[in-house]
């Protein structure tokens, strides 16, 4: 129970608290760390946890007093696991193994115990050492204050930026939370409330959403706006002053509850906005000369379905700027779009193609077509296109709202025509937005080819059918036999494990493991190399693994952890940094904006604002075995040895400070590669969803574990349409099977936020009725 301050009790619903915990934690780490830096201690910040250290303390210091964290990686190190190869239900079986029963303790003998344990870790000077005389004291509080709001516009803005970039609407709630990670040491909740205030009123760079409630005795707890409810209520029978008096007493009475604020940015809906306007004033805009006779003498030569040829006539005929041709996975896109290449440059065009991903552009090359990212057609000062050019856009879908807009403002500004290819159905953008489904949904010229070709088994291709069309359970039903059920996660490897081994080497090249997550990844490619006789035969060689970071967290150095590797992509005088070439984070700053790295060859120290720098990228070493006939997978794109992020190669040689690559499917294409330096590879047995989209093999073992957020609708259709022949489900439980894959990915678009009337609206709240006790 607790007592309101009008002295009435009542009974203490907990939920809010609970899924509050994490929020709450920062509301105390926040003043925490405000009231340290008042006293004039300096803060060490860690982007990888998200929250900080006294910086006069070592790393050393800090591990002496973690002694819980050593026993669980000792318990795991004797089961032969890692905190990276374990699984959470490992690691959280681990951590109930080594914990110690309660029971009374002296807390003298405990302190005397921390006195010893502290001097020998060289503490007993640091508390005077890390703090700062009285004058330099009242002179930092004095500069908290004086500064407070222009940290806390920084601190919201930086919130915002870094959400968005995933998803263009997010909540209040979230930035809040951010906002005060972001700014531990120098303000409250209280002063990024004001600050919100302010990015949010009139004129401000945050776009409200209108109020909504949430039904809480609903098990996927709806949340609708108020004019949304009461048309739900007048579309089940209610009358309108009916249905408005049910939704005041619903949340009078607590069954409705004002749920989060959806906010998003004037930017993302200026970004969208200029899509469709771009898209819709661009119809008609390119006329084409070629007759509807050299069409059908041209498509008389191929073998194209009739979908196919219909796809091909449109990207000839039509006159739109801007068209798209929507294809499930395996519908023979690329033989329609070499076609069509073919047709237009017999008729004087030029064609060219953009990609999202290097492997994609390497997949275009190989068919013929020349290709490139679409990040370095944006970023160079010649597009090589003009009035007579056709640009097809491949994978469409992943393409996110920023990308969009100014890939058609490109093509828009040189007079050429643009082709998007790709697929709804499939994975989205890693960036914010959906704009080729909103192109599609606001008229956009489009062709669909929805006769899947790829699948040679009738069952197989039925299941993908399926699935390309939303309809899961069927999918799933379709393909029973070769759904298995093993619920522990261990096990359940061990057996995708060796039914991958019992394959002969031609057809383990032939076949896919994929996997939702990078835990499940690293442990089958783990015990996948057990199973074939790899480990403990080669040597252990540096990695990077690109860590996930946005592009607002990598402008401050705090969300840098000591001992990851950054490169500058690009030449930069302003950092100091020499481009392409790998340092190490030695400091990220205490604090103030300042990185500083150290070269991981020569040892030269470089001091530098992330704030200035551009196109930096974050790795984390990883230590891993190579050995001669390991299968790894390139995992950055490297232009010298015409090598893209994704390419899968196997090792033959390795020594003497090299290691030599032969490219799977492709035995001429060998690299060589310094084995001294950090290398950006990865095993490559098994792979996620995402990394995995564009790829197609002869069969597929797909991993789908029911409870995780990874497995959804999209994740079900990319993992089983790679397969040509068979697809084999390995899953937790069979029963939750249909429910976890009919889950959607949804990815948001500003344009969607409902906005009503801010100025007359007024959030409704539960009034408590006062009762005689």
């Amino acid at each position: 129970m607790t007592q309101r301050q009008d002295g009435q009790w009542r009974a203490l619903h907990n939920e809010a608290i609970v899924k509050s915990q994490a929020y709450l934690g920062n509301v105390y780490k926040s003043v925490l760390a405000r009231e340290l830096e008042k006293m004039g201690y300096s803060l060490r910040y860690d982007g990888k946890t998200g929250t900080f250290d006294m910086a006069h303390f070592s790393r050393e210091q800090i591990e002496a007093f973690s002694s819980r964290s050593e026993q669980i990686v000792n318990h795991l190190r004797e089961q032969g696991l890692d905190r990276e190869t374990a699984s959470s239900a490992e690691k959280d079986r681990a951590a109930l193994m080594t914990r110690e029963r309660k029971e009374k303790i002296d807390r003298d003998v405990l302190f005397d115990k921390w006195q010893i344990a502290a001097k020998e870790a060289g503490l007993d000077q640091s508390f005077v050492k890390g703090k700062q005389a009285g004058e330099g004291s009242i002179l930092q509080a004095f500069k908290l204050e004086t500064m407070k709001s222009h940290h806390a516009d920084e601190a919201v803005k930086h919130a915002v930026e870094s959400l968005t970039e995933r998803q263009a609407i997010i909540r209040k709630g979230q930035v809040i939370d951010a906002a005060l990670r972001f700014s531990f040491g120098k303000l409250t909740v209280g002063d990024i409330t004001e600050a919100y205030k302010r990015a949010s009123g009139s004129g401000g760079y945050i776009v409200t959403g209108a109020y909504r409630y949430k039904a809480i005795n609903t098990e996927d707890a709806v949340q609708k706006t108020r004019q949304d409810w009461l048309v739900f209520l007048k579309d089940h029978g209610k009358g309108e002053e009916e249905a408005r008096k049910l939704f005041e007493n619903g949340i009078k009475e607590g069954r409705l509850r004002l749920a989060d604020v959806q906010i998003t940015t004037r930017q993302a809906v200026a970004w969208e906005k200029d899509i469709l306007t771009r898209e819709k004033s661009s119809r008609g805009a390119v006329k084409t000369g070629i007759t509807t006779q050299a069409i059908d003498k041209f498509l008389q030569t191929k073998t194209l379905s009739d979908e196919q040829a219909h796809a091909v006539k449109a990207i000839a005929q039509q006159e739109n700027r801007f068209i798209g041709v929507h294809g499930y996975a395996g519908v023979g896109k690329s033989y329609m779009t070499v076609s069509a290449k073919e047709l237009l440059e017999s008729q004087g065009y030029h064609v060219t193609s953009l990609a999202p991903y290097g492997s994609q552009k390497k997949a275009l090359e190989a068919e013929g077509i020349k290709a490139r990212t679409v990040a370095s057609f944006l970023a160079a000062k010649d597009r090589r296109i003009g009035e007579k050019s056709v640009v097809f856009i491949d994978e469409a879908g992943v393409i996110p709202a920023r990308q969009m807009q100014q890939v058609m403002e490109v093509i828009e500004a040189h007079g050429a025509k643009a082709v998007f290819l790709g697929d709804t159905a499939q994975t989205k953008a890693v960036e914010a937005g959906r704009p080729f489904d909103q192109l599609i949904a606001a008229g956009m010229q489009t062709t669909y080819v929805s006769k899947i070709q790829r699948q040679k088994d009738e069952v197989l291709l039925q299941a993908v059918q399926y699935s390309a069309e939303g309809k899961t359970k069927e999918s799933l039903a379709t393909i029973e036999k070769d759904i298995h059920e093993i619920k522990n996660n261990s096990e359940r490897y061990s057996r995708i494990v060796k039914d991958y081994a019992a394959l002969s080497k031609e057809e383990r090249d032939q076949t896919l493991i994929v996997t939702g997550t990078n835990e499940s990844r690293h442990a089958i490619n783990g015990q996948v190399r057990e199973e074939l006789g790899l480990a403990g035969k080669g040597e252990k060689l540096v990695t990077l693994n690109r860590l996930d970071t946005t592009q607002a967290e990598r402008r401050w150095s705090q969300f840098y952890s000591v001992g990851s590797i950054i490169q500058q992509e690009v030449g930069d005088s302003r950092t100091g940094l020499r481009k392409g070439e790998a340092y190490e984070v030695v400091n990220n700053g205490d604090g103030k904006n300042q990185l500083r790295v150290k070269h991981i060859h020569t040892g030269e120290e470089v001091t530098f604002s992330p704030a200035r720098a551009r196109q930096l990228s974050v790795y984390e070493k990883r230590e891993v075995e190579l050995s001669v006939g390991d299968r790894v997978r390139i995992t950055r794109n490297e232009h010298e040895q015409n090598m893209a992020n994704g390419d899968i190669f196997r090792v033959t040689s390795l020594g003497k400070g090299r290691i030599e690559l032969e490219e799977v499917g492709n035995i001429r294409k060998r690299v060589v590669l310094a084995s001294t330096q950090p290398l950006f590879v990865s095993h490559a047995y098994a792979t996620t969803i995402h990394s995995s989209q564009g790829l197609t093999s002869e069969r597929v073992l797909v991993n789908i574990e029911t409870q995780s957020r990874t497995t959804t609708k999209e994740v079900y259709y990319v993992g089983i349409s790679r397969a040509r022949h068979k697809a084999s489900i390995y899953t937790n439980d069979r029963q939750k099977l249909p429910e976890a894959i009919a889950r959607s990915t949804y990815k948001t678009a500003a344009m969607e936020l409902k906005k009503e009337d801010r100025g007359k609206e007024k959030p409704q709240r539960r009034v408590e009725r006062k009762r005689e006790l």
